[in-house]
């Protein structure tokens, strides 16, 4: 049996679909961005709303080292830097510095919420 090659235009169709697909791609991966940026947002506005205890966990001195970490870590994803992504996990992680700070601060409620968008969004970012 011979085949029959594509018709004229099936390489330049098939290149227009796959920069398509990057382009989708690369906007969903912005949202999401965009999403990790607000739930930081969030938990800064939190920490910052009134004095935090850190008794439960030993990653932070004080609230002032919470924020300084957390506002780093917003300017490097607004800029495009992912490469701490993986820190953000870990902070975010059940039992991790931001759960404990949670509930011995009496925000574990909202936080629970903002961890779980978080795992999900870090999940689908890995993804791509």
């Amino acid at each position: 049996m011979v085949s029959t090659p594509p018709g004229p235009g099936y390489g330049e169709t098939a290149d227009r679909l796959s920069g398509l697909a990057m382009r989708i791609r690369f906007v969903i991966m912005q949202s999401d961005v965009a999403e990790i940026l607000g739930i930081l947002d969030r938990v800064l506005a939190i920490a910052q709303a009134g004095r935090q205890d850190m008794t439960w966990q030993s990653r932070y001195a004080d609230g002032g080292e919470l924020v300084d970490d957390l506002t780093d870590h917003a300017a490097r994803i607004r800029i495009g830097d992912m490469s701490r992504l993986s820190d953000l996990r870990f902070l975010f992680a059940p039992t991790g510095p931001l759960c404990e700070i949670a509930a011995s601060s009496g925000w574990l409620d909202i936080y629970t919420l903002l961890g779980n968008r978080f795992d999900r969004l870090h999940e689908r970012l890995g993804q791509q």
